[in-house]
Parts: structure tokens; sequence; C-alpha cells
């Protein structure tokens, strides 16, 4: 493992800590773990599609806020790959994120021991609230694109 790709791995670490510490801190439950697996999870979905595709991709990273964090994975040649892989790229951390919470929903389920309606929001939010998000706003961008080349 080369020295960037270990200074990038431990920034991930790092920061990926630092999200489940301060949302522990204030909420005192387990359930932060869950939440904080489905965000890397998303964010791993964008990195590996990334990747398989030929993108070159650093890994994710995370700013830790209180209540909702945001992870970031910096994708350096994106504009330089086909519409079809960038359209694939940000449609799949979306959904390895809902297939992660969908997993631990179906656990709670079985197991009773996570709560089941915080875990549908988050199947839920993973589908809609990306739509609306900044990856689906960039899924959109490329579509209109699409849409311009064609009436042109």
């Amino acid at each position: 493992m080369s020295k960037k790709h270990l200074k990038q791995f431990l920034l991930s670490v790092a920061t990926a800590s630092a999200v489940a510490a301060i949302n522990y801190t204030i909420f005192h439950s387990h359930f932060v773990f869950v939440v904080l697996m489905v965000l890397i999870a998303h964010e791993l979905g964008h990195y590996i599609t990334a990747r398989m595709n030929g993108a070159k991709a650093d890994l994710p990273y995370f700013i830790p806020f209180p209540i909702i964090s945001i992870g970031i994975t910096h994708i350096k040649n994106m504009k330089f790959l086909s519409k079809s892989t960038r359209k694939k790229i940000l449609a799949y951390g979306p959904i390895t994120g809902f297939i992660t919470a969908f997993y631990f929903l179906l656990l709670s389920l079985l197991f009773s021991s996570l709560p089941s309606a915080p875990l549908l929001f988050i199947c839920f939010s993973e589908l809609v609230f990306n739509y609306f998000g900044s990856d689906g706003k960039k899924y959109r961008q490329i579509k209109e694109q699409e849409l311009s080349l064609c009436i042109s």
C-alpha cells in the first residue's frame, strides 16, 4: 500500500470515528453505528463503482456534524467519463445504502434488537432524499444533458 493510499485510509477511518464519537456522545445509542454503517456503505458504493469503471477515486471521508453527517467521495476524472458510467457511479451510492439499511431492517424484525421505524425511515430516505439531494441533482443534470443532445 502506498503512502497516499494509507493516508486516505487513515483519513476515512478517523473521520468515520469522529462521526461515531460525536453522535454517540449526543444519543448514547447503538443505533448511531447502524446509521454510520449505512453512510459508509453509501459512500463505498460510489467509490467501488467508480474504481470498477476506471475512474480515479479517493476513499471517502466524512464531515462529522451532530445528527446528520456528510460523506464525500472525490472522483477526479468524473467529467471525462461517459454519461452511462457517471449515472452508474451516482446511482450505486443510494442503492448500496438502501440495501444495507434494508438488511438491518430485516435483522431488526427478526431479532427485535433495533428499532424498526427509524430503519424504515433510513431505507426510505436513501431512495427519496438522495434523489432530491446532491447525488440526485447530479444524476438529473446528466439526464438533462442527454435530453438536450437528443433535441438539438
